[in-house]
């Protein structure tokens, strides 16, 4: 701890060890400070006053300890995320995703989550030509009818993946999710669609056919999990 030691407006720092009480003599008259003469002096005292110290060591402070909150019970389910290769043939797609999904049953998986766009080619000349109108019904709808069979038939709740889906004059980029009855929970249409352009490598843009959808989806897939 130090003392400060204050005149007119003169300020010191001084170690408090070697200071209690000072007495110093001043010039009554401070231009003669420059002479030769002797001059008269009149005797100042003063008093070192103890400066202040923080008690607060930075190095010593800790964080409280952590609240740890309540743990939820626990329902352990199995989730099968399925692979698929995709060909030219759509109908070819359409069982070998179909076999996929009864092997990951089989093994005891309650939701099975299929890729994106599993049932076409990845392009957009494919795009229009494997789209399907979901809501016109089994006929247009191949991809859509096996996954809502699948589920009701296997007990089961598959996270469709997606498929290019043609609704009205647009096509979507369309996720279909199907509960354990074989019915739709909901359907997402993909909002940020993938474009990419690199100059002399690669340039795509799933924006030229397909159309962005306006928001995003929520599900209640009635499966019970903790998170």
């Amino acid at each position: 701890m130090g003392v400060v030691l204050t005149y007119a407006r003169t300020i010191r720092l001084l170690p408090s060890s070697k200071l209690r009480l000072l007495s110093i003599r001043l010039p009554r008259n401070p231009s003669l400070l420059s002479t030769t003469q002797p001059v008269s002096t009149t005797v100042r005292r003063f008093t070192a006053i103890p400066a202040m110290a923080s008690v607060f060591k930075p190095e010593e402070a800790r964080l409280p300890t952590a609240l740890q909150p309540p743990v939820p019970p626990v329902s352990k389910f199995k989730i099968a995320l399925c692979q698929l290769s995709v060909t030219a043939d759509k109908s070819r797609n359409i069982a070998h995703a179909r076999r996929a999904i009864e092997e990951a049953a089989s093994k005891g998986a309650q939701l099975v989550l299929l890729p994106e766009i599993w049932n076409s080619p990845y392009s957009n000349e494919s795009f229009p030509v494997y789209a399907e109108d979901i809501e016109s019904g089994d006929g247009a709808a191949p991809s859509y009818s096996m996954l809502s069979e699948a589920a009701r038939s296997l007990k089961i709740t598959i996270v469709g993946g997606s498929i290019p889906e043609r609704s009205g004059d647009h096509l979507y980029n369309t996720c279909c999710i199907f509960g354990t009855d074989g019915s739709l929970k909901g359907k997402h249409r993909k909002l940020h669609l993938f474009d990419i352009d690199i100059p002399g490598k690669i340039t795509f843009k799933e924006s030229k056919t397909l159309t962005a959808g306006q928001q995003p989806t929520i599900v209640d897939t009635g499966l019970s999990c903790p998170f």
